[in-house]
């Protein structure tokens, strides 16, 4: 089992941290089978049912990550192009706008870019925008919800630099069994790196990352509650794990944070990505409004 896990006392619950340096550092740690937890002896990472993980074995899907050497990368990368317009419809939209107050353009309300069209125009600011995108999602999210959802995060991502924003992108698993949780976090990109859309596909796409790769990393978390050998916890909701990271992360107060929650959480059906992209965005408002005035509140 891990030994530099980090334990937090929150609420009534004991919580496990896991934080990984990189994709490269987890996926070293996840290689072997040495070290698991008894408790998970079901070993879903490595007996999970392709139909349910979309690979064959657990082998396959971690080469799929380390080498990028992922199927279906095409079609997925023309699916993102197909909503470059849309970002570039939001930019010329915003210029038609000049009143205090009216947020048109929902990236531009979460990073608190003034509405006024010349302040748009004239301001580039050299500043850091962190995401953390929840891959708890529940086996009733399909493969479609879950490639339309990494579709719009790294389009996102993509907007914002060209902004000048740095952004950085985490992803992290948070499940819950009893009075125990788990959190994992493994960082895909940091602010200094350009987005390589290549080498964050198999993670933010393929349900192997969490349903293998993220299990196998579970399996060797030194939880103590029997429970999690059936079904592996439960997803933390979006407002509970924003409100436990607003405590471990002390720092959030002072730069800029996204939060990405389950397809379902998000409105992401799968089957119109257009449609998603909308949903995906209102959400993405909503939750960051409803954060702010909560974070206002506290201070």
């Amino acid at each position: 089992m891990y030994q530099d896990v980090e334990r937090y006392r929150y609420k009534d619950d004991l919580v496990y941290v896991k934080k990984f340096q990189n994709l490269d550092q987890f996926l070293v740690e996840v290689r072997d089978n040495r070290n698991l937890n008894p408790i998970f002896q079901s070993e879903q990472s490595t007996n999970g049912d392709a139909s349910f993980t979309e690979t064959k074995t657990y082998e396959e899907a971690w080469n799929l990550c380390r080498f990028t050497m992922n199927q279906g990368f095409d079609r997925f990368y023309q699916k993102f192009c197909s909503l470059n317009y849309k970002m570039d419809y939001q930019e010329k939209k915003i210029d038609i706008f000049n009143v205090t107050g009216y947020v048109p353009n929902v990236p531009r309300y979460l990073l608190g870019i003034p509405t006024c069209m010349h302040s748009y125009r004239l301001e580039k600011k050299e500043e850091t925008v962190s995401i953390y995108m929840n891959m708890a999602y529940s086996c009733y999210q399909n493969k479609e919800q879950i490639e339309n959802r990494g579709i719009l995060v790294l389009n996102l991502i993509e907007y914002l630099e060209k902004q000048g924003y740095h952004v950085n992108l985490f992803t992290y698993d948070f499940g819950t069994c009893d009075n125990e949780k788990i959190l994992m976090i493994v960082p895909l990109k940091t602010k200094d790196e350009k987005l390589n859309i290549k080498k964050t596909y198999f993670p933010l796409v393929h349900p192997s990352f969490l349903r293998r790769l993220l299990f196998r990393a579970q399996e060797k978390m030194p939880v103590q509650r029997k429970m999690w050998a059936y079904g592996y916890g439960s997803p933390v909701e979006y407002e509970e794990a924003v409100k436990f990271f607003d405590q471990y992360h002390r720092e959030f107060d002072k730069e800029k944070v996204i939060y990405i929650s389950t397809p379902n959480e998000m409105g992401i059906k799968g089957q119109n990505l257009e449609e998603d992209f909308d949903h995906f965005l209102e959400t993405i408002n909503r939750n960051y409004q409803s954060h702010e005035k909560a974070k206002q509140k506290i201070k």
